[in-house]
């Protein structure tokens, strides 16, 4: 590392030049970690107080990693609309005063569209409905409101 800042004039301390020469320091790294398995360097790593994880599909961490679960006091299981149950978090802080505050379920795709379309984009009411009825804009709510009336 100390060669790479002699020859690009940058000093390594300072985050924007990390960035910036990030290619550079992975081509230095890449060989040390090709040579290596996780369990031969991450009590080292853990000891020296580094941040750092192994790459895990999302089905993995959830599966592995107690601080993505319940346990967790910031994360609560919700099912997701199509897509299955998750931990969802809820606000990272806590207050001595106050409780934390419960996770709520994320929007369902297109939940906010009219709302969206209306007080944003401005658009009056017979354009929102011309987009729907074309199939350009998808809501959840609106084709249960349609047939209804």
């Amino acid at each position: 590392m100390a060669a790479l800042e002699r020859k690009s004039g940058f000093s390594l301390r300072e985050e924007g030049n990390r960035w910036s020469l990030r290619n550079e320091i992975t081509a230095i790294l890449k060989p040390w970690f090709a040579a290596r398995r996780v369990p031969q360097f991450a009590a080292d790593f853990d000891n020296a107080g580094l941040t750092w994880s192994e790459f895990r599909t999302l089905d993995e961490a959830l599966s592995e990693d107690p601080d993505l679960s319940e346990d967790n006091p910031m994360f609560k299981m919700m099912s997701h609309s199509g897509v299955g149950r998750y931990p969802v978090p809820g606000s990272p802080t806590v207050f001595s005063t106050t409780e934390r505050p419960a996770p709520v379920a994320p929007p369902i795709l297109g939940q906010h569209a009219e709302e969206v379309l209306g007080d944003i984009a401005q658009l009056d009411d017979r354009e929102i409905s011309t987009l729907f009825e074309r199939g350009i804009v998808h809501s959840p709510d609106w084709h249960r409101s349609r047939s209804a009336a």
